[in-house]
């Protein structure tokens, strides 16, 4: 008999109660490999099972040199000028990160009270430059979000502006802080073939 955590209420579960848990899932990765290798099927990336464990995990295509995609769940984490982690979020479906941007804005007006002063992402949550302007509309007083792609002059004046660049700098160093001190470590799928 197994008992998967010994602090639970739950009575200890047999092994093959236990393996039987996982039969639909291999089912279903055994279907999806006769799709794809016998009849030439390609499958969209939602449909795919990565984890046989963690029937639930995506693909995540980052664009990152080197580590091109990733599995697991895109997480939202929303701080504070003093790093005060104030709202997070574990994406269950996919979502683009422009997406999540005005629920996040709500969040900090329902904790607040107000709209942030200052508004840092990555360059995943840029729209266009429409966005950028409904936001400081909104009394956000500076909006560094990058633009993808190649940028006119305007645009240029903008992220080389002194408080968009130390805002900027601010997002990596925070990201590559939590990557490191939690030894997030996430194979590629290169890694894994």
């Amino acid at each position: 008999m197994i008992c998967p955590d010994p602090s639970s209420p739950q009575t200890a579960i047999e092994p093959a109660e236990l393996l039987a848990q996982y039969v639909p899932t291999v089912e279903r990765i055994v279907s999806q490999a006769e799709q794809r290798v016998f009849q030439g099927v390609m499958l969209a990336a939602d449909e795919k099972v990565y984890s046989l464990f963690e029937e639930h995990t995506e693909l995540l295509k980052r664009g990152k040199a080197g580590k091109p995609i990733e599995f697991g769940h895109k997480v939202l984490i929303a701080q504070t000028g003093e790093k005060f982690i104030y709202h997070y979020r574990v994406l269950p479906k996919r979502e683009e990160d422009k997406e999540i941007l005005e629920p996040t804005l709500k969040a900090h007006k329902q904790l607040f009270g107000t709209g942030p002063e200052v508004l840092a992402t990555d360059k995943g949550f840029y729209e266009n430059m429409k966005q950028i302007f409904d936001l400081e509309e909104k009394n956000i007083t500076t909006v560094s979000i990058c633009k993808k792609g190649r940028r006119n002059q305007g645009e240029l004046q903008r992220e080389n502006t002194e408080e968009f660049k130390e805002n900027d700098d601010e997002i990596d160093l925070v990201l590559n802080r939590m990557v490191n001190s939690l030894s997030f470590s996430v194979p590629s799928a290169t890694e894994t073939n």
